[in-house]
């Protein structure tokens, strides 16, 4: 089904473009939320109106971001966590907990899912967790995990590395072992 955009909507296109995407997906979502109509004559007619307006929202909405990332590049979030003896958390750190804390400390409402954790945050220590606020505006946000009996976390820290680098290692034999599966299979 041809619709065109009433607004940007990511992995798709920029408001007051035309686009094709399966009809169940156009009339399940985008048109009942309004974020997008049917391809018509007259629809086409007021692109450039839609347009206008996208660019204008998209402008505004990309400069809120960049203030917002200005915010959280100099942020450095503490979290409390339960810690065992080698540095571990009971769990782990998530999306929703940094979500709550940047909230608490800046009052910032971000989309949860704008939060990219690369790995699991399950040791003490210090992390940037990157936040994509708009496309093309991202921001790094430190999150410093600490034991919440208060023991300091510089203490646990080489037990990390430690597991860190038997992680490496494993990853490295594996690798040397597949390789040379490979060449015997030739």
């Amino acid at each position: 089904m041809r619709i065109v955009l009433k607004e940007t909507i990511e992995n798709l296109g920029r408001a007051g473009s035309i686009v094709d995407v399966k009809d169940g997906f156009a009339r399940n979502h985008l048109i009942p939320k309004k974020l997008a109509v049917k391809a018509t004559e007259g629809n086409i007619k007021h692109i450039e109106i839609i347009k206008k307006k996208g660019i204008e929202k998209e402008a505004k909405d990309r400069a809120h971001a960049k203030a917002q990332a200005e915010i959280l590049n100099n942020l450095i979030l503490t979290i409390s966590k339960k810690v065992g003896e080698e540095g571990k958390i009971f769990g782990s750190v998530t999306e929703r907990n940094i979500f709550e804390k940047i909230h608490d400390e800046t009052e910032i409402a971000i989309d949860k899912r704008r939060i990219i954790l690369k790995e699991s945050i399950r040791y003490i220590g210090e992390y940037v967790v990157d936040i994509r606020l708009y496309p093309e505006v991202e921001a790094y946000v430190k999150v410093r995990v600490v034991d919440e009996t208060g023991r300091e976390w510089l203490e646990l820290e080489p037990w990390r590395k430690e597991m860190e680098e038997e992680k490496i290692e494993e990853k490295k034999e594996a690798e040397e072992k597949e390789k040379i599966k490979k060449e015997e299979d030739k």
